[in-house]
């Protein structure tokens, strides 16, 4: 024993100094025991707080991961957006020119005076006026339809605006409306716009219920967030994006109330019961229908000459240029509307001719599903038509 020890025993045994107790040490989480006297302490458990720090530490890493990936994500969806808007979307500013220069040029046959011959009224559209149908273009389409009749229905209706001549094959029969349908929707916000309900610039509010599948990006954009009225409409025509066209049919109202309004227009055949994409065809247009509402468009009507310039310009602006165009001269100016579901594919639109004057085509071709043999037969009674409008004015 050492000197000291033996120095201090034999002082605690006199009673001079007092004897202490072992302090008593705090158990924590890794295990140690207090020091009680009698017993002889553990020692730490050094594995279980080895164990905590790993798991500490690998959840951390896991976090880190996960913030990683999920701003990959992010970045990836927001490098796929901005590449879907380079590519299908119109720019974002649109110059607006004279709307009588640029989308109604003086022609040397005006149709004014004739179209004004009717009262317009509160929100009705302008009768259509066909003289005589021209029995040899009728002809021509009936060749063009006749190899493809055991399969395919189609429904046309062709009026011209010069000499008011008209062709209509199945062209009163209500038929799946598929996007063109958007077409009546936009006429009908532009009578909030005019009416005063709305402006042009309002904001309109992309909530998560518009979105939809389908046709257009908005749809890969977070909800939540306003878009200018002129916007949501020129991409729900020119991209025919389905999420804005919900944006816009939510804006005017229920179906019930839809109806009402294209009922009011002298829209027969025309109606609504779902929105977009409605894939299974419930909404219902007919060809005669829309021809009406261009020709209201092109020769005025009730809307005034502002919403009337705005449409066109959003009209002209269509990109799928695969229907009605596709075998027209590249510089032609047209202002139309395509639809594409299983069972249908359409295009109808305003076909403005070189010497200024022009005619209206509105057509659609019932298929077995996405059969594009359809696509052909409207190529070709574009250009049937064309052809024909064409030759005998010496265009």
């Amino acid at each position: 024993m050492h000197p000291l020890q033996r120095y201090r025993k034999s002082r605690r045994a006199e009673g001079h100094l007092k004897s202490v107790s072992p302090r008593p040490k705090r158990s924590n989480f890794f295990g140690t025991t207090p020091a009680v006297p009698g017993l002889k302490r553990r020692r730490p458990n050094r594995r279980v707080g080895q164990v905590f720090r790993f798991a500490v530490v690998l959840a951390a890493l896991l976090a880190v991961v996960t913030v990683i990936v999920m701003g990959l994500n992010w970045m990836v969806a927001k490098a796929s957006v901005l590449l879907l808007d380079e590519a299908t979307s119109p720019p974002d500013e649109i110059v607006m020119t004279d709307p009588v220069e640029f989308m109604l040029p003086q022609q040397p046959f005006s149709v004014l005076p004739l179209a004004h011959a009717f009262s317009a009224g509160s929100g009705s559209l302008l009768p259509i006026v066909p003289l005589v149908e021209d029995v040899s273009l009728k002809a021509e389409l009936e060749n063009v339809f006749a190899p493809y009749r055991d399969r395919f229905t189609p429904h046309l209706f062709f009026y011209d605006l010069y000499d008011h001549t008209y062709v209509e094959i199945n062209g009163y029969e209500a038929v799946s409306a598929a996007s063109v349908i958007k077409v009546p929707m936009l006429w009908l916000l532009y009578e909030n716009i005019d009416n005063g309900y709305q402006d042009r610039y309002d904001p309109m509010l992309y909530l998560d219920y518009h979105r939809t599948g389908g046709a257009g990006s908005l749809q890969y954009k977070p909800a939540g967030v306003a878009m200018p009225t002129y916007d949501v409409a020129r991409q729900m025509i020119q991209i025919s994006d389905n999420t804005c066209t919900n944006i816009v049919m939510d804006n005017i109202g229920n179906p019930a109330a839809i109806n009402r309004r294209l009922a009011s227009l002298g829209l027969k055949g025309t109606w609504v019961n779902d929105w977009l994409p409605d894939l299974e065809g419930t909404n219902h247009v007919s060809m005669y229908d829309l021809t009406k509402i261009y020709y209201n468009l092109y020769v005025g009507g009730s809307l005034s000459e502002g919403a009337r310039s705005d449409m066109l310009t959003i009209l002209s602006g269509t990109h799928n240029r695969r229907l009605i165009p596709a075998q027209l001269p590249k510089d032609m100016l047209i202002y139309h509307k395509t639809g594409d579901i299983g069972s249908a594919l359409a295009d109808a639109g305003i076909i403005q001719l070189p010497d200024g004057r022009a005619y209206i085509l509105a057509i659609q071709v019932d298929r077995p599903y996405n059969d594009y043999t359809a696509r052909d037969m409207i190529q070709k009674a574009s250009q049937v038509v064309y052809n024909h409008t064409t030759s005998y004015r010496g265009v």
